[in-house]
């Protein structure tokens, strides 16, 4: 559908955020009736709110009961489980992350709010010693959750130097697409030193969320090195059946 069969109220005020936030049931009842109305009009929304809740929906079943174990670990323990969970349970207090798959199959312990700092460290001391797959998933265009989504990665690929096994997937979706944008991106020159000091890292973004910018006449070409995936849902799906850990800033 081009950019001009759109109503012009939906295309001033329907947002890739609107959405998320319709999902998550965080609008008031005005503005969910307004959600209501362009979804009525244009399908194509309609098919990114039913992405967006089967991925909330997949994480937080994935979270409450992790899938086996890979079979190198099946009939033990993997080492350090515990600190995993720990982590885990750390940042999702701390209002960071809303999902986490610990792949060692424990139980997540109950504690209280930490620190991002305490769950980075917890996290980092693991990252360091094992086989662990990360995906950092970015949804915002906050400029305040792209820098901590960059010193998240940083962290964990410097604790992991010494790690072979480590990866670290970086997709960006909805507003967070504009990390990896060409002439939108604060941080082109900083992600491109990632990319080459890191072979283990790659950043990856949205084609559903880009198509739509491109139907509203936006450019989308991304960063070099940047790929691109059919839809944040499916690769997050896909990642997560093979056992890497989601994390959402």
């Amino acid at each position: 559908m081009s950019t001009s069969d759109l109503h012009e109220d939906d295309r001033e005020h329907v947002s890739e955020e609107d959405l998320n936030a319709f999902v998550d049931n965080q609008l008031d009842a005005e503005s969910r009736r307004r959600v209501r109305r362009a979804i009525r009009r244009h399908p194509e929304l309609a098919q990114e709110v039913c992405d967006l809740d089967q991925m909330k929906d997949w994480v937080q079943q994935a979270y409450a009961a992790p899938p086996m174990v890979p079979d190198r670990y099946a009939g033990r323990s993997r080492p350090g489980g515990w600190r995993r969970a720990v982590a885990a349970s750390l940042l999702v207090g701390a209002g960071v992350m809303i999902g986490w798959l610990a792949s060692s199959g424990l139980p997540t312990p109950s504690t209280g709010p930490g620190t991002v700092a305490e769950a980075t460290a917890a996290l980092n001391e693991e990252t360091a010693k094992q086989d662990t797959r990360i995906i950092l998933h970015v949804g915002s265009s906050d400029r305040q959750t792209f820098d901590q989504a960059l010193d998240t990665a940083e962290s964990l690929l410097a604790n992991a130097d010494n790690n072979p096994n480590f990866h670290l997937q970086v997709l960006a979706n909805s507003g967070g697409v504009n990390l990896v944008r060409q002439n939108v991106t604060p941080h082109a020159q900083r992600i491109a030193a990632m990319l080459r000091d890191h072979p283990n890292l790659e950043f990856t973004a949205c084609g559903q969320s880009l198509a739509r910018l491109q139907r509203e006449g936006e450019d989308v070409a991304v960063l070099p090195n940047v790929e691109v995936v059919d839809t944040a849902v499916s690769e997050v799906v896909r990642r997560m059946q093979r056992g890497w850990t989601y994390i959402r800033i």
